[in-house]
């Protein structure tokens, strides 16, 4: 639209010149007429290209916008996992230090490795019952 536009003033401008040379004014027709044909033959061949980036455009926006929201649903799911994760090993603290005092054993280091050979567990602690209920020490 832009293009006619400009394309109008152009010729407009013109035509006050035209009108003072009778031998130039049909080149100078012939030279817009043929102008006028070019543009219109690009817009008409871009039309399709255009719309075809528009729906390419779209599609990669919907998919931006699923990508953001599958990402915000995994983060929320490693700030759950990570809540879950400190509060297991709190319980896991908990359970040592009570395991170590019925056992009359010395605690381990705070921040250290809980490891066998801090506490020591023997197959002798632990009953075992299969799922038909038999026990196996």
């Amino acid at each position: 639209m832009k293009l006619k536009l400009q394309l109008g003033i152009y010729i407009l401008t013109a035509m006050p010149l035209v009108a003072g040379c009778a031998t130039g004014g049909n080149q100078l027709q012939n030279a817009v007429y043929t102008t006028h044909r070019h543009v219109a033959n690009l817009e008409q061949n871009l039309q399709g290209s255009v719309q075809q980036l528009n729906q390419t455009a779209a599609g990669l926006l919907a998919r931006v916008d699923a990508n953001d929201q599958a990402l915000r649903s995994v983060a929320g799911k490693l700030e759950e996992n990570r809540a879950k994760l400190d509060t297991l090993e709190q319980r896991l603290d908990a359970l040592i230090r009570t395991y170590s005092r019925q056992q009359q054993r010395p605690l381990p280091a705070p921040g250290s490795p809980t490891g066998q050979s801090e506490v020591e567990i023997s197959d002798q602690d632990f009953v075992v019952e299969d799922p038909d209920g038999a026990v196996r020490r």
